[in-house]
């Protein structure tokens, strides 16, 4: 959100690279987290799949952002698309705060036997041949 703000009121080039640094040194921790979630929250049967469709999804709407930024901007203008963007990347980062359900990822799941007898199997048996 800093950044688009920076952006959208025409700073400094100084001040926008230090905004955009210290935002990207900052958001740098949320993907390791948002990875452990998942590995812990998807059955190991299912990992593949669901990882596979989290990276398709997040790469395939990476074109759409840039089509609707370029008629956001040829609408409105730059700094009032950089602000609008920048409320709705704001309203996005702190959904997790208001909505309960992200406070599930506090509490880790209660494995179930089908979970640990795959993982058993998939894993073998030590001191076997």
């Amino acid at each position: 959100m800093p950044r688009f703000v920076a952006l959208a009121l025409d700073a400094p080039l100084w001040s926008i690279l230090l905004v955009a640094v210290v935002g990207g040194c900052a958001a740098g921790f949320i993907n390791p987290v948002l990875g452990a979630v998942l590995f812990e929250r998807t059955p190991p049967h299912l990992m593949g799949r669901v990882s596979a469709m989290n990276i398709a999804m997040s790469w395939s709407l990476i074109p759409l952002g840039g089509v609707l930024g370029g008629l956001a901007v040829g609408a409105f203008g730059l700094a009032p698309a950089l602000l609008v963007v920048g409320g709705a990347y704001l309203v996005t980062t702190l959904a997790p705060a208001v909505q309960p359900r992200w406070r599930e990822m506090d509490h880790r799941p209660a494995s179930t036997d089908a979970d640990s007898a795959s993982v058993s199997v998939s894993a073998g048996t030590p001191g076997r041949a």
